[in-house]
């Protein structure tokens, strides 16, 4: 029997693009997070990939971790909303997921095909 450990990570609210996200992105939010997941460094984790927490929790998965032969974190799966849920970020955080946090997972699962309508009515409002 599997005993590992499965450490999720999620975060949800409306986020207004213009919004100053870089607290998510600063030192003393992402050390706290260190510090209690490099208890936690031989455990699964599952992460949204989203735009603050739930990418400071993919990042910290990331440094403390071990990749295979390959460059992928096998413990590291990142549950993606819908496809290309990052097209209406701005363009430093979109590829910041895309080039720092999406290569590296051991797996990407995509939890709906399709792109839901309150997406389409979100971006919208943002155009």
């Amino acid at each position: 029997m599997d005993t590992r450990k499965i450490i999720a990570f999620t975060g949800h609210r409306k986020l207004n693009i213009s919004e100053d996200i870089s607290y998510y992105l600063l030192p003393e939010p992402c050390k706290f997070l260190w510090f209690e997941l490099e208890k936690e460094k031989e455990s699964d984790f599952i992460s949204g990939g989203a735009i603050g927490w739930d990418q400071a929790a993919a990042l910290s998965v990331l440094s403390l971790t071990k990749p295979d032969h390959k460059g992928k974190h096998n413990n590291l799966m990142i549950a993606e909303p819908f496809i290309d849920f990052w097209c209406k970020w701005p363009e430093f955080m979109k590829m910041n997921y895309i080039r720092n946090i999406r290569p590296y997972a051991g797996k990407i699962e995509i939890i709906l095909k399709n792109k839901p309508k309150e997406y389409y009515e979100f971006a919208q409002a943002y155009q």
